[in-house]
């Protein structure tokens, strides 16, 4: 019963932290970021994005593959941004908003034991396998594909680049090339699957960190 109460008072002040952020920079001059977009402006600092990035990671580890585990991950870009999904062109917002702090995803901790920490958000999500519905019904429903001629929407940063456990830098795609490198991976996750995933995220601008420099 103790432990559970001091769950319930961490997760109560996590998250009064987390909707701490303040619209007024003019009240809360001390906010580190601003951002804007399509008429929108919010203000919140690194305190807050890491609160954030980890309350994302959480969602991705407890949900899993869960259906509803990218609508989940939309819910808490809403709340942190303060807008919703009757605002115009939310998922523009949204859009700019992981453009801009893509490279701050970061999963610092897990409660997955074997899980390599720090990890960004795009491999963690490869990592306990919700890949399909999170990038399917979430990330690659923010932006558009590369080729995509209509360019109603912007395209997305898939590219975050990360260096790994063997010091080398390393993007989402460079991730699950390794992965599919290792023999003993076919037990665990369904390499034709991450086979499709990296020809899926590719047309939407996905790259290797050495592709990035050519």
């Amino acid at each position: 019963m103790m432990k559970r109460i001091k769950y319930l008072l961490v997760v109560l002040v996590f998250g009064f932290a987390f909707n701490a952020q303040a619209q007024n920079k003019e009240t809360d001059p001390d906010y580190e970021f601003v951002f804007e977009e399509e008429g929108y402006k919010t203000y919140y600092t690194s305190i807050h994005m890491k609160n954030f990035a980890s309350m994302a990671c959480s969602k991705v580890e407890s949900l899993g593959a869960n259906d509803d585990v990218g609508k989940h991950l939309e819910n808490l870009f809403l709340r942190f941004l303060r807008i919703t999904r009757e605002t115009p062109n939310y998922k523009n917002i949204i859009a700019a908003f992981w453009n801009k702090h893509s490279s701050e995803f970061i999963c610092v901790k897990t409660r997955l034991g074997s899980v390599p920490s720090p990890q960004h958000l795009m491999k963690r999500v490869v990592t306990v396998s919700s890949h399909n519905v999170v990038f399917d019904t979430f990330i690659l429903t923010l932006g558009r594909q590369v080729k995509d001629v209509k360019k109603d929407r912007p395209l997305i940063d898939l590219n975050a680049i990360e260096i790994n456990q063997r010091g080398e830098e390393e993007t989402v795609i460079d991730y699950i090339n390794s992965i599919i490198s290792i023999e003993e991976n076919k037990k665990r996750y369904d390499i034709a699957d991450l086979k499709a995933l990296i020809a899926t995220l590719s047309v939407y601008g996905a790259k290797t960190a050495k592709d990035l420099k050519n």
